[in-house]
Parts: structure tokens; C-alpha cells; sequence
């Protein structure tokens, strides 16, 4: 699931997810680059624009419509805008709880400088990584209760 308050460009084009636990490593695509289909939006406004899915406004979820247990996320990201943005990527996580706006579970922030850091894990903690206002590109593996993330 990806949390927004700002819009935010993420570059699934090419991104894929692999079945970590899978030595074949399957692939499977994220995003067809067309459309919407095999994503659920609720509570904000998402669409495709140039191939990419792109988070325009609100307060909101954009979630795969499949679940994965053991998985590789590979993406490209760039905020749509200068500062200000906070998005980020929940695993392992349910849809909140009643009147609760966020999941309780794991989440990789996408928050400007707090960019792919893992929230409520203080270890797991980088800076001067990212591109800022650029394309950056990462590789998320999680397998079992670990999560690896590669910028």
C-alpha cells in the first residue's frame, strides 16, 4: 500500500515484483503501464499518466489487488513536488482499523528527508542517498519477518 498526502510519481513501468523465495525468480508485473487494472485506490486520486502511476492528490491508499508473502519490489519514485511530500510503502500490512487512518504495520517512507527509511526501526536508518527532486530507484526484498532495501 502506498500512504499520500502529496502527489507522487512512481515509475512501475519497468518495476516488477519477483517471488524472493522462488530461485527461478519469477516476475511479475506490478503495473501494465496503461491502466489501473490489478490496483485499488480508496481515498485519494491515482491515474497513469506518460506510463507511469501517478498519485495526484488526497489523503489515501493505492494498493495492489494481490497479496505477497516472501517478494522483490523493484521501483523507480520522484516526488511531483519540490518539499513538502509524505508517501510511503506499507508491507505486511492490513487496511486500518476502523477510524484509524494508517495501517499499524511496517512502512518505508517516501516522507521528504525521511526518504526509504523504515519507520518505527531507528537501525534502519540511511541519509544522502536519494537524488532529491530526481528519479531514484530501489529494490525492496522481504522475506519472512526481514526487509532489505537497496537505494
Amino acid at each position: 500500500m502506498i500512504r499520500t498526502f502529496v502527489a507522487l510519481l512512481l515509475g512501475f513501468a519497468a518495476a516488477s515484483i519477483a517471488h524472493a523465495a522462488d530461485p527461478a525468480g519469477v516476475r511479475s508485473p506490478a503495473f501494465n503501464g496503461q491502466d489501473l487494472a490489478g490496483w485499488h485506490v480508496t481515498g485519494c486520486e491515482a491515474g497513469v499518466e506518460n506510463g507511469l502511476l501517478v498519485v495526484k492528490d488526497g489523503n489515501g491508499f493505492v494498493r495492489t489487488d494481490g497479496r505477497y508473502r516472501d517478494f522483490v519490489l523493484e521501483l523507480d519514485y520522484k516526488p511531483r513536488k519540490a518539499e513538502m511530500y509524505d508517501a510511503g510503502i506499507y508491507i505486511r500490512s492490513e487496511l486500518p482499523a476502523e477510524g484509524k487512518p494508517w495501517p499499524s504495520q511496517y512502512q518505508v517512507n517516501l516522507k521528504q528527508g525521511d526518504e526509504l527509511n523504515l519507520i518505527k526501526f531507528p537501525k534502519a536508518r540511511s541519509t544522502g542517498l536519494i537524488k532529491v527532486g530526481d528519479w531514484n530507484h530501489c529494490k525492496l526484498t522481504v522475506v519472512g519477518d526481514k526487509a532489505t532495501m537497496e537505494i
